[in-house]
């Protein structure tokens, strides 16, 4: 409006509330635009209702009113000209205009100024709110930073960086995009599912306690103090906080989470939800990144069990390379021993040759632990008094421990018969004396119990109520953490340092007694030691009231020929000559072809057992019994192996007109076999 105008409209230029002409104020009482005049002072002349609704004030408040009051205190210095006499123009301002409640409010004008002169009036104002327009702004602003922060978060954790590095970024942008004073992060041990600090900003990780064991999982954003009793924080901490805001969001979907996200706040603090969706994105994006971490961890593992399956089948394959021939020495050695110790008068020389033979039961038991885990097992079961099977193992289980290891063997008082496979029993139970030596570094007490027992509840959770042997093997070393006792079993799950242990021992003794129905139990306290307990379902056939022990076979008075077939010559001089020993008559060769060509030229008409190795050069041994029958279909047989794991050994084991014998043997084994074959009708 120009300056001349001003003064014909107004009655009074100069004082506060002038009239306006009727049309005049018509039009700038209905126009929404923020309309003003002031003189060239800054004193307000008139102001239209669109402007005093802005700030709130009549027009009996404007007298005196100096503009620049109404003005933010920022925002005065880009006002100044507002205050001085200029020359004539138009210049436009964007400013926050005050009300009277104390608030502010954008708002852009354009303000015309008057020549310097006799004109009145000094200066006119014409503007509009532009205080939601300034605020979406700002928030697209906010907004695009804090997208900008997560896809620069999304990108390093893309990156795979080191986890300790990504939580504390997560940490540092959470309190610096929504500008909150501490925050921390809590993460679940992968070992025990304890939710500890893992990451601090403001404060320390010291100063908050790991959650209570127990503390109920919880999958949702929660706050303080109004989510008190369910915040995933220790009580304790929650008490020391006093009247601090805070909100948790949890990370990962999974339940339980993988953890917490915490920020910590004043009560001023406003909660808007894209405060808390920046924030679920941040614990998003830190679940992924633990699930990658996860999954490596796992891959890693994976790999490891896949090494340590390659090399035990390695290892295995070399075995099985050598254990022929190495089973095929301890029998040579073993079984020239035994007849060497018959011929021995003086005592004295027959305690160093007992001495070989506990050697050479040494190295037995290593070819059966080198091979168990590389082959398939045919497992032999057999009734067994587990006293007596203990006792019989009571020097041997003195070689394997330390000198520093007191041992007590108490066993029941009645006989303890159970069903197994004694390979495997021996196993077994050397596995638990083994660790109940590598408990006691220094000194203890091994103590071995056997007992009978009706249980009217189930001693385990695999088991029925009922009767049942129970071989206890205890300690009384440093005890097992509880923790750490629920995985014990788990296979390649071990405490033992690396290089110390595979973690199949334990494995592979659960999995022997569930195989026979049984199971093993474990009671173990920190600083009282550990005890295994066997659990062995009693065999009750050998309770019957009619049951009498077997008389030992009777063989002919007659002697036998038996056709001998081993390809090793130290084996098979010595069975020549065990067989001999005891009057029978022997036809020995060293390969099946010349065993066929003997039949075939001869018959088998005076041949009462044939005694075979099964593998062999050229024809195995189970297709030589096959062979040989279809001459004499009544022939018995006897197989003799040192490796299990072959299809020929395992066909031959599974023919019911058959028996076997485990490379290495003792003379007795061999005669008992042998006494055996022969009695069968």
């Amino acid at each position: 409006m120009h300056p001349l105008l001003l003064r014909r409209t107004f009655d009074n230029p100069g004082t506060a509330g002038v009239k306006t002409s009727t049309a005049l104020e018509q039009v700038l009482e209905t126009n929404p635009a923020l309309s003003w005049v002031a003189d060239d002072r800054g004193r307000i002349l008139y102001a239209n209702t669109a402007w005093r609704r802005a700030t709130g004030l009549e027009l009996g408040e404007l007298a005196d009113l100096d503009f620049t009051t109404l003005v933010h205190p920022e925002d005065v210095g880009a006002m100044h000209e507002l205050q001085l006499p200029v020359a004539a123009g138009s210049a436009s301002y964007e400013y926050r205009l005050r009300h009277a409640d104390g608030r502010f409010r954008w708002v852009r004008e354009s303000v015309n100024h008057a020549p310097p002169g006799n004109e009145p009036v000094a200066t006119i104002g014409c503007g509009f709110d532009i205080h939601n327009e300034r605020s979406n702004e700002r928030l697209l602003t906010v907004l695009a930073l804090r997208q900008t922060s997560l896809t620069h978060f999304s990108e390093r954790a893309l990156r795979e960086e080191p986890g300790d590095l990504l939580n504390h970024e997560a940490l540092q942008l959470l309190c610096e995009i929504l500008q909150l004073p501490q925050a921390l992060l809590i993460l679940a041990d992968p070992d025990d599912g304890i939710y500890r600090p893992a990451a601090a900003r403001g404060v320390a990780t010291t100063d908050f306690q790991p959650l209570p064991a127990d503390a109920p999982p919880i999958n949702h954003t929660c706050e303080l103090p109004g989510d008190r009793s369910q915040f995933p924080l220790h009580p304790a901490d929650i008490d020391r906080l006093g009247d601090t805001g805070a909100f948790a969001v949890p990370i990962g979907r999974s339940s339980p989470p993988y953890g917490y996200l915490i920020g910590f706040h004043s009560h001023a603090f406003v909660l808007h939800a894209e405060v808390l969706q920046f924030a679920r994105s941040l614990a998003a994006i830190l679940a992924i990144s633990i699930e990658r971490d996860l999954a490596t961890q796992k891959l890693a593992q994976s790999e490891r069990r896949t090494q340590l399956a390659q090399k035990m089948e390695a290892v295995g394959t070399l075995a099985g390379a050598v254990a022929h021939d190495f089973n095929n020495l301890l029998t040579a050695i073993r079984c020239f021993a035994d007849l060497l110790r018959e011929e021995l008068e003086h005592e004295n020389q027959r305690r160093k040759l007992d001495d070989i033979i506990h050697a050479c039961s040494s190295a037995t038991h290593l070819v059966r632990q080198l091979l168990t885990f590389s082959r398939k097992e045919v497992t032999q079961t057999e009734s067994l008094d587990l006293n007596t099977f203990v006792s019989d193992l009571h020097g041997f289980v003195r070689s394997l421990l330390s000198e520093h290891i007191e041992i007590h063997i108490d066993t029941a008082d009645q006989p303890a018969w159970i069903r197994a496979d004694r390979r495997q029993l021996e196993q077994t139970f050397f596995n638990l004396c083994l660790n109940a030596r590598d408990a006691m570094p220094t000194e203890g007490r091994l103590s071995i119990k056997i007992t009978v027992e009706t249980c009217e509840q189930a001693p385990t959770a695999q088991l029925l109520p009922g009767r049942y042997v129970k071989l206890s093997v205890a300690d009384n070393g440093a005890g097992i953490d509880p923790a750490l006792a629920e995985r014990i079993f788990q296979p390649f799950f071990t405490t033992k340092p690396k290089g110390k242990g595979t973690g199949l021992g334990l494995a592979t003794c659960l999995a022997i007694m569930r195989e026979i129905n049984g199971d093993i139990s474990l009671d173990s306290r920190i600083g009282e030691g550990s005890t295994f307990s066997l659990w062995f379902p009693e065999d009750a056939c050998m309770f019957q009231e009619d049951w009498t022990p077997p008389a030992p076979p009777e063989i002919d008075s007659a002697k036998a020929t038996i056709l001998l077939v081993e390809d090793d010559s130290l084996v098979r001089l010595v069975a020549n000559a065990l067989i001999e020993n005891v009057g029978h008559h022997v036809i020995s060769y060293g390969l099946p072809a010349e065993a066929l060509a003997h039949a075939e030229s001869q018959g088998l008409a005076d041949i009462d057992l044939v005694v075979t190795d099964i593998v062999m050069p050229g024809m195995n041994g189970h297709a030589l019994v096959q062979s040989l029958r279809a001459i004499k279909p009544d022939l018995k047989a006897v197989f003799m192996s040192g490796y299990i794991d072959n299809p020929a050994t395992e066909a031959a084991i599974c023919d019911p007109e058959v028996l076997f014998l485990p490379k290495p043997f003792s003379g007795e084994d061999f005669l008992a076999i042998l006494k055996k074959a022969l009695a069968r009708t």
